[in-house]
């Protein structure tokens, strides 16, 4: 396995030999490719497996836009307040009283969802 400084030069590498235009289209590429293979897996037409590669490929994409745009710290301290604030929501999810229906069919669903009864194989 790679170092970050051994990633970060063949991502730099990357960005200097087929340019940053090109990178930002290839990443969108790869996200649709993520898009796509999650979308076979819900119809069992694609493995966690695929969905791991093109996860791999989106993720070097999205370590190349750091350097593109020089924000590696500024997006480790805006995902940790995100995943601060994904810890408020669970723990004030848990502690909702739900009132109507809407809340009960979604808590329904995700429920069924964690317990592997939707998508399951």
């Amino acid at each position: 396995m790679k170092s970050k400084d051994e990633r970060w030069v063949l991502y730099r590498t990357a960005l200097e030999l087929w340019g940053s235009k090109f990178q930002i289209m290839m990443l969108f590429e790869e996200i649709g490719e993520l898009q796509q293979a999650i979308s076979k897996y819900g119809r069992g037409k694609c493995t966690a497996l695929n969905i791991a590669e093109e996860i791999a490929d989106v993720e070097i994409m999205l370590e190349q836009m750091k350097i593109l745009f020089v924000i590696d710290s500024q997006t480790e301290k805006a995902k940790e307040k995100k995943l601060l604030k994904l810890e408020e929501l669970e723990q004030d999810w848990g502690n909702m009283e739900i009132n109507y229906p809407e809340y009960l069919t979604m808590k329904r669903y995700l429920n069924r969802k964690i317990k592997g009864e939707i998508w399951s194989k």
